[in-house]
């Protein structure tokens, strides 16, 4: 056997590996109200939610920098949008 070449156990391995991931993803996980749900609806709504949070969070950034007199409920806005999108991503400030 050369150097570097996978044997046949590896080969396996890597296999069932694939097939655990595939199961695990096809699985469906039961929230708190009882509701099931599969993991990629769970990584769209997560994604759907930080998008949501990052178009908020440029509008007050655009607001506030555009504004010729900054505003103090701009700056909250802003301050509170980047505050949101921080706790969504798992971020403190």
């Amino acid at each position: 056997m050369r150097l570097g070449t996978p044997n046949t156990f590896d080969i396996v391995a890597n296999l069932t590996s694939k097939d655990k991931k595939q199961k695990e993803l096809r699985r469906q996980y039961c929230l708190d109200g009882g509701a099931m749900v599969k993991p990629r609806e769970m990584l769209r709504q997560f994604y759907e939610e930080n998008y949501t949070h990052q178009e908020q969070f440029r509008s007050a950034w655009e607001a506030l920098n555009k504004a010729e007199k900054k505003s103090w409920a701009d700056r909250q806005a802003y301050e509170q949008a980047k505050a949101d999108l921080f706790v969504l991503a798992g971020w403190s400030t």
